[in-house]
């Protein structure tokens, strides 16, 4: 009390007389102007007026006001503590908030191989220089704003953009607060080989990749040899298996490669089938980036260029 200034004194003697009962009129009125504090403000009454109810409620959102020092980005729900205090039926608790799923996936593509890769590629600084990259960012847009169709596939030439493209959709979704994971194909399949026999290994580590809420595979089939040399048996069945489970949980896929669906149909036509069925066909988010390809039944798919002059939603 001997640190208190004047003015503090009088705010915890006018709240003791509120308190007790013993404040007048005119000490309500000098406490709720010049003592009552934010959250009384907020709640539209003094403190010593509140029901025991009121009160867990002025206590929840007085720490929901307070701010955190999480890293990352800022929340607005948390105010990055990373909890937020709810009062139900007259009890507290604390609630673990949202955007924490989204820094824990974020901090785990920050120890990845692919960091660069993964917060880099952003949906706003995807350069458009012609008429067909403002086309496929329309569709990946797209893709990001339905849920009808799981898949979205970008198959084609590289160095057009669709790992960008691919890699920005998937960040969106992570940041978003998706549990997610990014995987380069010619990696992932390595290690699954390698490691095939090792006891609990093969079997947790494909069940993960069957059933994670969000799986982009990069370099989907990939082969060493510049395409000369076609996937195995054992590479289609471990992918027919992964897209399968995937499909038919309708968990969204993003998948980027070489084979357009056309070429894709010839290697394999049951995969192939899949997938054009559960992206929507070259009409949705079957997406063929360069031109001169053939769809999976054999007829000229269009390309993005072809789609670049729809009206653009965005």
């Amino acid at each position: 009390m001997q640190n208190l200034t004047a003015t503090e004194r009088r705010g915890l003697d006018l709240f003791a007389m509120l308190l007790s009962g013993t404040a007048t009129e005119k000490d309500e009125i000098e406490y709720w102007d010049r003592h009552a504090d934010y959250v009384e403000k907020r709640m539209g009454k003094a403190i010593p007026n509140m029901t025991v109810d009121e009160f867990e409620e002025y206590k929840a959102m007085d720490e929901n006001l307070k701010q955190g020092d999480l890293e990352g980005d800022y929340c607005p729900l948390c105010r990055k503590k990373g909890y937020v205090v709810q009062v139900e039926e007259g009890r507290t608790t604390y609630v673990t908030c949202k955007c924490m799923t989204a820094r824990e996936n974020k901090a785990q593509f920050l120890g990845s191989t692919y960091v660069h890769l993964i917060t880099t590629r952003r949906l706003d600084n995807f350069e458009i220089k012609t008429l067909w990259q403002k086309a496929a960012l329309r569709k990946i847009k797209a893709w990001g704003n339905q849920t009808i169709y799981p898949i979205l596939y970008l198959g084609g030439k590289s160095g057009t953009g669709k790992t960008h493209l691919a890699v920005a959709i998937f960040y969106h979704f992570v940041l978003r607060g998706y549990r997610a994971k990014f995987i380069s194909w010619r990696d992932e399949v390595r290690d699954l080989k390698f490691r095939m026999k090792e006891f609990g290994y093969y079997d947790r580590k494909l069940r993960d990749l069957k059933t994670v809420p969000l799986l982009m595979i990069d370099d989907f089939l990939w082969q060493p040899t510049n395409g000369t040399v076609t996937p195995t048996a054992e590479d289609f069945q471990l992918a027919k298996e992964i897209i399968d489970a995937r499909i038919n949980a309708n968990l969204r896929t993003i998948i980027t490669g070489n084979y357009t669906i056309g070429k894709l149909n010839e290697l394999e036509e049951v995969l192939g089938g899949r997938i054009y069925q559960s992206s929507g066909s070259s009409e949705n988010f079957c997406l063929t980036f360069g031109d001169g390809c053939e769809n999976y039944r054999a007829k000229k798919a269009p390309t993005l260029l072809d789609l670049a002059d729809e009206k653009d939603p965005f």
